[in-house]
């Protein structure tokens, strides 16, 4: 398994770069297209829209955020400090109509990650529950949803 790190690095590289309005599906039988996301994505579909991070975007998490889901989250601020030379927030919790945010965790334990998934077209499957994840990016922000600790990782 590849480190957290290298996946908080593939991941703001890609949606700084990539993924400006697109879904990713990623689970344990990943297709490698080339994209330096880890794990890789098992499928990219490109959206309209897109979403820029900056020093106002906040990081949020379900107020029942588990270990994971915030060390997720303060990996991926660490990470996004490192490339932008800014500290975006992390908040438990927030409004779920809260555009601009990148909202991380499980969406049957956090409804706004349910919500933006919805919006954007994702899912997830008993198959994805161990490792995989699904990220969208879209103009109401970013979705990174997962059903275990290891695929918000």
């Amino acid at each position: 398994m590849k480190s957290r790190r290298q996946f908080c690095l593939s991941l703001i590289i890609s949606l700084t770069a990539l993924f400006a309005g697109s879904s990713i599906l990623a689970a344990d039988d990943d297709v490698d297209d080339g994209l330096g996301v880890v794990p890789t994505p098992k499928r990219v579909e490109p959206q309209a829209g897109s979403f820029a991070v900056d020093a106002s975007t906040p990081i949020i998490l379900s107020p029942q955020a588990t270990e994971g889901e915030k060390f997720a989250a303060a990996d991926l601020q660490e990470a996004l400090q490192e490339i932008l030379g800014v500290k975006l927030p992390v908040k438990s919790g927030g409004a779920p109509s809260d555009a601009g945010a990148i909202v991380i965790g499980n969406p049957e334990t956090h409804p706004d990650v349910a919500e933006r998934m919805k919006a954007y077209g994702l899912a997830l499957n008993e198959r994805m529950r161990a490792e995989g994840y699904v990220l969208g990016v879209g103009p109401q922000g970013i979705v990174i949803g997962a059903l275990s600790d290891a695929g918000a990782l």
